[in-house]
């Protein structure tokens, strides 16, 4: 019993804040994180590191989906450019070789989204809604910048001055 209170007593990876790391590029922060949390470890008695391996996946796991939602950015896609893959987790053999796996993998990220930042592809997600309101009903005789502003609840005006700001686009045009 006291095995698994000692083992399981630890504090986490706290999604939002790597997210915050992420977005304002701070890595050292990040690498201090993911170090406080394989330190709660090192003096641990385990037989293996499969708790850690899934503390660490469900993180990754949870970055990825915030990713692709928020940035339409696949960690996946970034993982398997780099021959990687969520199970490499497994076979870092020691603490360091998780935190550091762990590491690459959220680098990675950090430098997609940088670089959408930079080419200014990043869009609010009120344009990123009207966007995809568009790429669903674009066949529909009721797409319109009424239609959607109404759906979105917002002016339609200020609607067109957010999406052509936001994407680059005419709402018109894009449609």
């Amino acid at each position: 019993e006291q095995y698994g209170k000692n083992l399981y007593d630890v504090q986490g990876f706290e999604s939002e804040r790597i997210k915050q790391y992420l977005i304002n590029q701070d890595m050292d922060a990040l690498r201090a994180d993911i170090s406080e949390v394989m330190l709660q470890f090192k003096d641990k008695m385990m037989k293996d590191y499969s708790y850690i391996d899934r503390l660490s996946l469900e993180m990754i796991y949870q970055i990825s989906r915030w990713s692709l939602t928020s940035f339409q950015i696949s960690l996946e896609d970034l993982m398997e450019a780099r021959h990687l893959n969520y199970n490499d987790i497994h076979q870092a053999a020691s603490l360091k070789a998780k935190a550091e796996f762990i590491m690459t993998v959220l680098s990675l990220l950090a430098q997609e989204i940088q670089e959408k930042h930079v080419r200014g592809r990043i869009i609010s997600n009120l344009a990123q809604v009207v966007k995809d309101y568009v790429d669903q009903e674009y066949c529909s005789n009721l797409i319109s910048l009424d239609y959607v502003a109404e759906r979105v609840k917002r002016n339609p005006a200020y609607l067109s001055k957010l999406f052509k700001r936001e994407t680059g686009y005419n709402f018109s045009d894009y449609v």
